[in-house]
């Protein structure tokens, strides 16, 4: 009975992972021209009761409630006009928030000049430093930490960045 109920488990994760991936291209399509981007989509629940969540972001500046509103509105039409979510759901467009860790190489340069938590793997090692994020540019984040030295990270490398409150 155990293993009957690991496949199902897994068949039901990979259904939710192909109907994020659906979303996500939709979403994609609705703000292709504006100088937005998708950062994440989740959707949950069960046939019938979904929410979906989809976390948009900038690449300058912030996203307002009036975008949200609008690709709300748009989105919602072609996801229901290529039926990608069976019966009833609601859909959340949101900024990602500081709670929600940096994903996209593009969230990075906005935040030049704030603090940030980085996680990031060196030579096989798990290694954390926090300090202020100095650039982002051709796939390296520099970090100038407390003591005013310098850190370089490969974007490759990086496991999770969060931005922080002020030291």
């Amino acid at each position: 009975m155990g293993l009957t109920f690991f496949i199902h488990r897994n068949c039901y994760l990979t259904v939710l992972d192909n109907l994020n991936d659906r979303i996500r291209e939709l979403a994609e399509t609705v703000l292709e021209g504006r100088p937005l981007f998708v950062v994440d989509v989740q959707a949950k629940g069960q046939k019938g009761s979904r929410t979906v969540w989809i976390y948009i972001d900038s690449v300058e500046g912030g996203v307002n409630l009036d975008e949200c509103a609008k690709i709300s509105e748009e989105l919602s039409l072609l996801l229901d006009a290529h039926n990608v979510i069976d019966g009833s759901y609601r859909l959340n467009i949101s900024s990602p928030g500081l709670d929600r860790p940096l994903v996209d190489p593009r969230q990075y340069p906005k935040n030049v000049g704030r603090k940030a938590a980085v996680r990031f793997s060196k030579t096989g090692d798990e290694q954390r430093i926090e300090g202020i994020i100095k650039r982002f540019e051709e796939g390296r984040l520099i970090i100038q930490k407390k003591d005013g030295s310098t850190e370089s990270v490969d974007y490759g490398n990086i496991l999770e960045t969060k931005i922080l409150a002020a030291w």
